[in-house]
C-alpha cells in the first residue's frame, strides 16, 4: 500500500458544485460541512481522474504499443460492491481540523459572529448570470442564476491510497500523473 498526496491550488473562483441550490436565494452551491467549511469530495476527483486517465490511455493506445492497466482495475466499476485499487480521500482546507475545533468553540461563544453563513462568506462569493436573446440582445425571461464560488487561492489537501500497488505495474502512474 503506498500513499500519495494531493494538493489542488484554486488558480480562480471556482464552482465545486454539490448539485443543491440553498433556498431561493442561490441556484448552485457549493460543498461544505456542518459548520460551513467547504471540501472537495474524493470521489468527484476520482470522478475526474478516470475520465482524463480514459481519454490519455485511448490516445495513447493508437499512438505507442505499451499496456495500460483497463480503468476498471484502478478506479472501480460502478455497483460491483468491490473495493477499488485507488481510494482518493476528500480534500480539506490546510488545517481543517484545527479550524473545526476552533470554529466549534467560537460558535458557542460568538454565535452572533462565527455561524454557519459567516463561516460560509468567508471562503466564497456569490455570482450572477443571465442569458441574453441572441435576438433582441437583452436578457431572457427567468434566467437570472445565482451561483456561489469559492475564492481563488484557497488550497485543498488530500490523499490517494493505492491499496494494491496498482500505479506500480504498467505505466499506471505516469499515466495517472498526466490525467
Amino acid at each position: 500500500m503506498t500513499e500519495y498526496r494531493i494538493k489542488i491550488e484554486l488558480k480562480s473562483d471556482t464552482l465545486i458544485g454539490s448539485g443543491e441550490g440553498f433556498g431561493a436565494l442561490i441556484d448552485s452551491d457549493i460543498v461544505f460541512d456542518e459548520l460551513g467549511i467547504p471540501y472537495i469530495p474524493g470521489k468527484r476527483i476520482k470522478g475526474i481522474l478516470r475520465e482524463s486517465y480514459e481519454e490519455i490511455i485511448g490516445l495513447l493506445s493508437k499512438n505507442v504499443s505499451s499496456s495500460f492497466s483497463p480503468p476498471d482495475d484502478l478506479f472501480g466499476k460502478v455497483g460491483s460492491g468491490k473495493e477499488t485499487a485507488l481510494v482518493i480521500s476528500n480534500l480539506y482546507v490546510k488545517e481543517y481540523e484545527d479550524i473545526r475545533r476552533h470554529l466549534q468553540k467560537l460558535m458557542v461563544q460568538h454565535p452572533e459572529i462565527f455561524n454557519f453563513e459567516s463561516v460560509i462568506e468567508a471562503y466564497t462569493s456569490l455570482r450572477q448570470q443571465t442569458a441574453i436573446d441572441s435576438d433582441l440582445g437583452i436578457a431572457r425571461e427567468h434566467s437570472l442564476r445565482t451561483i456561489r464560488v469559492l475564492n481563488r487561492g484557497i488550497c485543498f489537501f488530500g490523499k490517494i491510497i493505492d491499496s494494491e500497488d496498482i500505479l506500480k505495474k504498467d505505466h499506471n502512474k505516469e499515466i495517472l500523473a498526466l490525467a
